[in-house]
């Protein structure tokens, strides 16, 4: 009796571990599909067998991938192994990361646009070398994206025509610099702890459909562009804890947005001389509604070699022809004067608020 009850605990025992074993998620590593990781060979195919076969694939540190259009499906995890550093922008000060170069004719390095159910993308650093290819699609849904740099791309993060948005991403600790453009149209999508520098446009752009994005705790710095733009139509966007610093336009541009939270932010030296007053400003507004302000901090110095005229010429600037409404700003210190460029009578001092 004793026996019969030992086999069938054992055989319980058996079936539980075959369960937790069936239960693991299966996992490779691409060069065990024929990734060299030498910079000029394609390992595209390998790249791609890895993610077909497997839910994780691994990307070995210290190694340089030639990709092109990877195609990442529901459940995907592409991890590089090794140390990361958050912040770095060149491929020098990643060489304990795996890094991913574009292959000509791309169209992206990774493809997402099959990701209907989460994927996610951790521990790379990825090269476009072209500013015709993408670094990551646009058009997936719970997308995760976690110490990842994306540089020398035309957009980082979709495309540059607007015409794919990311929906639900969760980008953490991630780098996009060097880019035509950093992020195109995310969409109810979690942005913490982002860096975006040197890009040739915008920082983030965000089109019409690009709503309910809350961003905290990034930087937006020398972007040729906005450091921010949300142009015509996004609702409830959010910006908090955040730097706006030496970007060439405005650090912020909401033009047509109904719902805009700005709070607990600095702004210095955006407009760089710019003489158009949406972007000779810190932040800018056309046709705006309902944007809130507060606890931010707004700095007026010259530009960097103390040449040029004092950046930027408003701290907050208004399109007289399409006024916006119900603009609170509250707690927002500013080192000099303040005014809207539609009414250049209308001075704030620094330490109060205004509203219109």
């Amino acid at each position: 009796m004793r026996n019969k009850k030992t086999h069938v605990l054992a055989g319980l025992l058996y079936l539980c571990m075959i369960a937790t074993v069936s239960a693991t998620p299966s996992s490779g590593n691409v060069s065990n599909y024929g990734a060299v990781g030498d910079g000029v060979t394609n390992d595209s195919a390998a790249f791609n067998l890895c993610l077909t076969y497997n839910v994780i694939c691994w990307v070995d540190p210290a190694k340089t991938y030639a990709v092109g259009d990877v195609q990442m499906k529901n459940g995907n995890r592409l991890i590089g192994l090794g140390t990361v550093e958050y912040g770095d922008r060149t491929a020098a000060t990643a060489s304990t990361r795996p890094i991913l170069v574009g292959v000509a004719g791309s169209t992206n390095v990774i493809n997402v646009s099959g990701v209907s159910n989460s994927a996610a993308i951790d521990g790379l650093f990825i090269d476009c070398k072209s500013s015709s290819i993408n670094g990551i699609s646009g058009g997936s849904f719970q997308l995760s994206i976690q110490d990842t740099t994306v540089v020398n791309c035309a957009a980082g993060l979709g495309d540059m025509a607007g015409s794919s948005y990311t929906t639900e991403a969760h980008i953490i600790d991630a780098t996009f610099g060097s880019n035509q453009r950093g992020i195109s149209n995310p969409t109810d999508s979690l942005i913490i702890n982002a860096d975006f520098a040197n890009n040739s446009g915008d920082g983030i752009y965000l089109g019409g459909g690009a709503n309910s994005n809350t961003i905290v705790n990034s930087r937006f710095e020398w972007n040729q562009g906005y450091g921010v733009q949300s142009y015509g139509g996004t609702n409830n966007n959010s910006i908090s804890n955040s730097i706006f610093d030496r970007n060439y336009k405005a650090g912020i541009r909401l033009d047509g947005v109904t719902g805009f939270t700005i709070s607990n932010s600095v702004f210095a030296r955006n407009g760089r001389n710019n003489v158009a007053a949406d972007q000779n400003a810190q932040i800018y507004m056309s046709g705006a509604k309902n944007v809130s302000i507060t606890g931010g901090l707004s700095l007026v110095g010259r530009d960097d070699g103390g040449t040029g005229t004092y950046t930027p010429a408003y701290v907050f600037s208004y399109d007289s022809g399409t006024p916006s409404t119900n603009v609170t700003i509250s707690g927002f210190a500013t080192a000099g004067l303040f005014q809207r460029h539609d009414q250049p009578d209308w001075l704030i001092h620094h330490g109060s608020g205004g509203g219109t």
